[in-house]
């Protein structure tokens, strides 16, 4: 379960006091991972936060000046609370003509079907985890892990590359199957917002 958000001020003022109060209003859809993604009154995206716990979230919330920002909050489902698996999910290749930044509430059940064939393609995934028992040597750093090695991703990541190989005509159809709700920053190479971008 999670929730999403976009608060925009059409003024350029800044959108912080009305994200938290609707943040408020729905913090019951989930308070252990959390991300945003911020846009300055000129439209250009300012920065990318990342947080496990609800406090440092609110902390850094409180010292932005942004005009808009589009905000997720979670309970993980399929990856641990880690801050590099949180929303959003930040799609950047060389591939597509502009850069994505997207939240997705829901369930994907082929994600790990999809993953491995993204994989084949080519794409690097920000939220994939290698876990398992490991050795490592403190004075080089190299690794070495037992049998039960095993890789995970978020399946938000997955979808959102499906997303955008559909906007960008890539693919006819989206693939993802589950639940989907999402909104998504179409971003000019040099960081100008183009479209916000929603669907479910």
């Amino acid at each position: 379960m999670c929730g999403i958000l976009w608060i925009e001020n059409k003024k350029g003022r800044s959108a912080v006091k009305p994200a938290l109060k609707r943040y408020r209003g729905q913090s019951g859809r989930g308070t252990e991972g959390f991300g945003y993604v911020s846009v300055n009154a000129d439209g250009f995206i300012s920065e990318v936060v990342r947080s496990t716990d609800e406090k440092s979230f609110i902390t850094a919330l409180n010292n932005e000046n942004a005009s808009a920002l589009l905000i997720h909050h979670r309970y993980p489902t399929s990856t641990p609370n880690f801050a590099g698996a949180t929303h959003p999910m930040v799609i950047k290749d060389e591939r597509f003509q502009y850069d994505y930044y997207i939240v997705h509430n829901g369930v994907i059940r082929n994600y790990k079907y999809m993953f491995e064939q993204y994989k084949k393609d080519g794409y690097k995934f920000l939220t994939e985890i290698i876990t398992g028992k490991f050795h490592q040597f403190a004075n080089t750093q190299e690794v070495y892990y037992e049998d039960d090695k095993e890789t995970i991703v978020n399946d938000s990541e997955v979808f959102a590359i499906d997303l955008v190989e559909f906007i960008e005509g890539r693919s006819t159809v989206i693939k993802s199957a589950g639940t989907i709700a999402f909104i998504a920053l179409q971003v000019r190479k040099d960081g100008k917002v183009e479209n916000l971008i929603y669907g479910r």
